[in-house]
């Protein structure tokens, strides 16, 4: 099945019909739904970071306050005065034991040298600290900073011995005068700080965490960047993040390499930020699923929409298809009535009735055709040789006859007019049989200089004896157009009839420049002359057959119809203008327009 046929384009028809607003109504629905997706991602997201947050903030303040009141009980004040080494020791081991937030803890005094260290739970955090006792922890940031201000402090760093993220939480332990004696530091359980922040509060595990202020990841979903406590701070939620701000996004996570719809918010008093992430594939897995199932769609029903357009041919574009057979088969005088649905008691039927009658009048058309031109061609063949041979005769005997010394002067004046007639005659019938030419396309189109045509032109021009002619024009060789050899006859005209017609001396100016229009190329000859010019209500008629001007000069009108028709005859055209523009008395323009010929171009 052809790609221009009927039956294709009804087949295209239905498809764009039926999938056009089925793809458009599943692309905007997609979107929308992608947008709505997406923002209810985000109402989640920043909902859970915000929840983790303030659980975040209230675990760390209770387990503050747990040490803070146990560095405040009396006794213990009293052990660390007293370096009461065992009731300190049984205070460390009551708050690994007994204390949810905690797992290990140890005390220091206040030259932050470590007075007691137990720990219960090294599963998790994989790590316990070797004999400490008697060392000093005062470079510690849950250390120094304690002891040097007084007031409690959460830290989350690379523990001492592999660097896996860690919680650590100074209290001070003050003695008279509420000066600062030393230290309780707890170690955070981070398997129960994990499930009791992280695991209880976010639906999308996988995809959160807690960042300390430096954009470390102190817990996060994948226990891998929690064992190196992996540097977030490339991450543009994260710097947000550290900078206390909060918000929702899509972006890049150079991190972990993908694109994720982001929420992020800042702990309170901490420093730290928790951010929720889910990847933008997942997220957008419904969409995508919704434009598998539309393409789905889409290709039944185009496979629908193709088995109904065939349906449809057969009673619709069939019969059109049998009418195009037989034009066709008029055309090449084949038997065309095998196509015609003549029978169908439709327009359809209607019309190869009609298309019969046509073809009918058409073949006796064509044989009336033929005969005419058979006798136009036996008149054209008469008036070319026979009358044309008679002028001849008759011309060569005037001329002998003018040539007698005895001829009086009105004797050799009604010769002269003699030989006028039979070279007009001949003249007529010359042109009759240059229109016959262009009409029928006999001669051959070849490359033809434009430049060449026009010097011929200028060296036979006409050069009467009562006036001066003045020809300007600059010769430029490779003025190429392609065209029969006649084409010298459309310059030569113009030029014999600025000559002709002018009541005076003349001046003729032939300029040619290349022009473009519509994306063709063309040579514009311009042939303008100082005559007495050509009114404007002439000039709309002036191309016509056996149309002349309006002076007194001779001829038979038919020198501007074949300047035209050959201009035509290769696709170019002529007009007339006035040489100065708004006065037609001060002279006449002719501008020919050539196409270049193609491998000019």
């Amino acid at each position: 099945m052809s790609y221009n046929s009927i039956r294709s384009k009804v087949a295209l028809l239905f498809v764009p019909l039926i999938i056009i607003p089925l793809l458009v109504a599943g692309v905007i629905g997609a979107l929308y739904f992608q947008d709505v997706l997406k923002h209810s991602i985000w109402d989640n997201n920043m909902g859970q970071a915000e929840t983790i947050s303030e659980l975040t903030a209230s675990y760390v303040n209770l387990s503050e306050n747990y040490l803070t009141s146990i560095a405040d009980r009396p006794l213990v004040i009293r052990a660390v005065e007293e370096r009461n080494w065992s009731f300190l020791n049984e205070t460390t081991r009551y708050i690994a034991e007994q204390s949810v937030a905690f797992d290990s803890a140890f005390t220091t005094d206040s030259s932050g040298r470590v007075m007691s260290y137990d720990t219960i739970y090294t599963n998790y955090t994989n790590f316990t600290y070797p004999d400490i006792i008697g060392r000093s922890f005062l470079d510690r940031p849950y250390v120094g900073p304690v002891l040097n201000t007084s007031r409690p402090i959460a830290i989350a760093t690379g523990n001492d011995i592999d660097g896996s993220s860690t919680i650590y939480v100074g209290a001070p332990i003050r003695g008279p005068n509420d000066t600062t004696i030393g230290t309780v530091v707890g170690i955070y359980d981070m398997k129960n700080f994990t499930n009791s922040v992280i695991g209880t509060a976010a639906r999308n595990g996988p995809y959160v965490y807690l960042v300390n202020g430096s954009g470390n990841i102190i817990v996060h979903s994948n226990p891998g960047f929690m064992s190196s406590m992996s540097d977030f701070s490339r991450v543009p939620a994260v710097r947000d993040v550290m900078e206390g701000k909060k918000g929702v996004a899509e972006q890049y996570n150079p991190i972990e390499k993908d694109d994720r719809l982001v929420a992020y918010y800042p702990v309170n008093s901490t420093g730290w930020g928790v951010v929720v992430a889910v990847p933008s594939a997942a997220a957008y897995q419904p969409v995508t699923n919704t434009l598998w199932a539309i393409s789905a769609v889409t290709l039944a029903l185009a496979a629908i929409s193709l088995a109904l357009a065939y349906a449809f041919s057969k009673s619709i574009t069939d019969p059109i298809l049998g009418l195009y057979n037989a034009a066709r088969a008029i055309t090449n005088s084949r038997d065309y009535r095998q196509y015609l649905p003549m029978k169908r008691k439709d327009e359809i039927g209607q019309v190869a009735v009609c298309m019969d009658n046509m073809a009918t009048r058409i073949a006796e058309d064509r044989e009336k055709l033929v005969g005419e031109k058979n006798r136009a061609e036996l008149y054209l063949d008469i008036m070319g040789h026979d009358i044309n041979n008679l002028n001849q005769v008759t011309i060569g005997n005037l001329e002998l006859i003018s040539e007698d010394p005895n001829l009086t002067a009105e004797q050799k004046e009604s010769i002269a007019d003699a030989l006028g007639s039979a070279s007009s005659s001949a003249g007529i019938i010359d042109n009759v049989r240059r229109i016959q030419a262009i009409n029928e396309r006999q001669e051959a189109f070849q490359p033809e200089d434009i430049n060449d045509m026009i010097i011929e032109c200028i060296r036979d021009a006409p050069n009467p004896a009562d006036k001066k002619v003045t020809i300007t024009y600059a010769p430029k060789k490779g003025l190429i157009i392609e065209g029969p050899a006649l084409m010298k006859e459309v310059f030569c005209n113009l030029v014999g009839n600025a000559i002709k017609h002018s009541g005076g001396d003349v001046t003729v100016d032939i300029v040619v420049q290349g022009v473009e229009r519509a994306g063709k190329k063309f040579y514009d000859v311009s042939v303008a002359d100082n005559g007495p010019g050509i009114p404007d209500g002439i000039k709309a008629r002036l191309f016509n057959r056996f149309q002349r001007g309006e002076t007194k000069a001779h001829g038979r009108g038919l020198g501007l119809f074949i300047a035209r028709s050959l201009a035509e005859s290769i696709g170019g055209d002529i007009r007339v203008e006035d040489r100065v523009p708004g006065d037609s008395s001060k002279g006449a323009r002719f501008v020919v327009s050539l196409p270049v010929r193609e491998e000019e171009k």
